[in-house]
């Protein structure tokens, strides 16, 4: 009885009171707190003010009945750790409470479902449930907020049915099971708020409805691309897309992106067709429209969203073909060079143009025969192009046009002068490895360093990044130099693997320049790639990928691996997880006699079949790994003219 006295103490002392929360503790014996919840003046709103706090731990009806007087409180709120009757007979008559406004109730997940029936409730504003059975089926008029998270039981369409559209504002429906959005939802044209994390929604067909909403959270769905109907919620200013499968070609996971563009299009009031290629060009989630507009890419030009100027440019790169140096005449055609070119100055461009006594401006004029479209075009340079008939070309073009007329001396220069530049490119002095800069900007880089200065140039923190950076930029293709930007930031054994997958680079060149590299004195690699787990496994790679990949690459690595007569393939360990196949390029090897290399490898059937094939070939040292069992019988079938050695490998 004393927990009674004490509550009905504690409601005469506030009569003023408007709610409860209620609270369960499942340690120990069951425990309820209970908070009361006093009026806060300010805008009417129901903000919550706890002036009091008593625990009561003696649960009998007249608890119950006490707080069931209360019929004037607008606000419930129950948070449980734990199940238990006396909560349940309190839900069971909220419908006394015809003045509730605020109903909260909250348990653990995978708790038994509770029911919660919002009968009766017609002044009910905000509800927030969660892991609960929800009953309704009056309409419940003034809902401005209505939250529904983790439930099982819940059917939500009746319940978008009772909610007036006139009044709701803040919806979420969290882990709802839904794979598409409903289609009674387009009703609720005044949400600002609309949240549908966890669910399984993969089309967002109808989200075009819902112009006023400034947070859209769609956290952990199957998503797995934007739609451009994204670009009509102009309001937005939130959007929150983790935790989908987005795929690869999708670079705007982040909301930064999207949202910049999204506020762009409407802005420059871009029509559907225009929105819905700039969407398919961020995500390339549709080719054909992407290769066939070319407006929507000069448009997207004039946008001040990197990411999305730099797919339109790769994507004219790709679509556009070279007429300036198949057509071009200087006779007849002006240039105009309009926006900026990355890594070279319109100033300097211009002067090697007036140089060679080519007409040429940085402005659209009525001789303009042929415009070189750089990043960041104006709207008014866009009208003009689309009216013209001008010829267009990307700054890549412009470039090799250039590299023509000044013939670079260093471009095609021979062995000799190449291996002179090889050797200041790996000095140890960073005076020396500058000085090869500077003449490799000025005179172009040597065809046969091209993937050298790749290499080297790529390993950002280094200073021949910072020295090989510039020369890349200006020799590099727009799509290279693009990949280089891209991923240098990233660990470096990442770095190797998307270059050796990149269609963008000769991969036979790429690990041939790898090897060249890795294989230079100890000093000097561990400078540049100093020694560590990820710069091993980066080299154990391009070791392996030579030998698989064969050509050039791999005779090349058997040129850097043979002394004499001997070729030593066993690289920097002979663990079973570095069996590889021998490539056939082995057979030209003919000045080998003897081979080194592990047990494993040289026993696999394929390879077997090739070293007999070496007839030159005497002597085999093979190391096998202590727990490998080796039968030196089937070794002398397998090797019968050919002298087998066998030794333990140590690491």
């Amino acid at each position: 009885m004393t927990a009674f006295l004490d509550l009905k103490k504690l409601l005469l002392k506030y009569p003023q009171c408007i709610g409860a929360k209620i609270e369960t503790k499942a340690y120990g014996h069951a425990t309820f707190l209970l908070r009361l919840v006093l009026p806060h003046f300010i805008d009417q709103s129901l903000t919550e003010e706890l002036l009091s706090t008593e625990t009561i731990t003696d649960i009998d009806e007249k608890i119950l009945e006490a707080i069931l007087t209360q019929t004037h409180w607008e606000v419930m709120s129950f948070k449980l750790e734990q199940r238990n009757e006396f909560v349940q007979q309190l839900l069971d008559n909220l419908y006394q409470f015809k003045n509730l406004r605020k109903l909260e109730y909250k348990h653990p997940f995978q708790m038994p479902d509770g029911k919660v029936s919002l009968q009766g409730l017609s002044f009910l504003e905000i509800a927030n449930l969660n892991e609960v059975e929800v009953q309704v089926k009056e309409p419940l008029p003034t809902i401005h907020t209505f939250i529904l998270g983790s439930f099982q039981k819940t059917d939500v369409t009746p319940i978008l049915e009772v909610l007036n559209p006139d009044t709701l504002q803040k919806l979420e429906l969290r882990h709802a099971g839904l794979t598409t959005l409903p289609t009674n939802l387009q009703r609720f044209k005044k949400l600002t708020y609309l949240g549908l994390t966890g669910n399984k929604i993969s089309d967002l067909t109808g989200i075009s409805a819902h112009t006023n909403l400034k947070l859209l959270n769609l956290n952990n769905n199957q998503l797995t691309h934007i739609p451009y109907e994204i670009f009509s919620l102009t309001q937005l200013e939130d959007l929150l897309l983790n935790q989908n499968p987005l795929t690869t070609d999708t670079e705007i996971k982040g909301k930064t992106v999207l949202l910049r563009l999204i506020h762009w299009c409407d802005e420059n009031q871009f029509p559907k067709s225009l929105r819905e290629f700039f969407s398919a060009l961020l995500q390339k989630n549709d080719k054909q429209t992407v290769e066939d507009d070319m407006t929507g890419l000069l448009w997207a030009l004039t946008s001040a969203i990197e990411l999305l100027r730099r797919k339109a440019t790769n994507q004219l790169a790709s679509i556009l073909s070279d007429s300036l140096n198949q057509h071009f005449t200087s006779e007849k055609d002006t240039i105009s060079i309009l926006g900026k070119v990355k890594g070279w100055s319109t100033k300097d461009i211009l002067s090697q143009l007036k140089k060679h006594k080519i007409k040429a401006s940085d402005k659209l004029s009525d001789a303009t025969t042929y415009v070189c479209v750089g990043d960041s075009l104006t709207a008014e340079q866009v009208k003009t192009i689309l009216s013209k008939n001008f010829r267009l070309i990307v700054p890549q073009y412009l470039k090799e046009f250039l590299e023509k007329l000044e013939t670079p001396y260093l471009k095609e220069s021979g062995e000799e002068m190449q291996e002179n530049i090889n050797r200041l490119i790996v000095s140890d002095e960073e005076s020396t490895v500058k000085l090869a800069a500077q003449m490799m900007m000025a005179g172009g880089i040597p065809d046969g360093l091209f993937y050298q200065i790749l290499w080297l140039g790529i390993r950002k923190g280094t200073f021949h990044w910072k020295y090989f950076r510039p020369l890349l930029e200006k020799y590099a293709t727009a799509q290279q130099y693009d990949f280089i930007k891209k991923y240098r930031q990233k660990e470096f054994d990442v770095v190797i693997n998307k270059l050796l997958e990149s269609s963008e680079f000769d991969i036979q060149l790429v690990l041939k320049a790898g090897l060249q590299v890795l294989y230079t004195p100890i000093e000097f690699r561990n400078r540049v790639y100093p020694p560590g787990r990820t710069n091993y496994y980066a080299f154990r790679d391009v070791f392996k990928k030579s030998l698989r990949l064969g050509g050039d690459a791999a005779q090349h690595l058997y040129q850097k691996m043979t002394d004499g007569n001997t070729l030593d393939l066993l690289f920097s360990s002979a663990t079973a997880k570095d069996q590889f196949q021998f490539a056939k390029e082995l057979q030209e090897f003919k000045q080998v006699e003897k081979i080194i290399c592990s047990y494993a490898c040289a026993t696999m059937p394929n390879n077997v079949k090739l070293l007999k094939k070496m007839n030159q070939l005497k002597k085999l040292e093979l190391y096998k790994l202590s727990q490998v069992s080796v039968d030196k019988q089937q070794l002398a079938e397998l090797f019968p003219t050919i002298e087998v050695t066998l030794k333990n490998y140590e690491n």
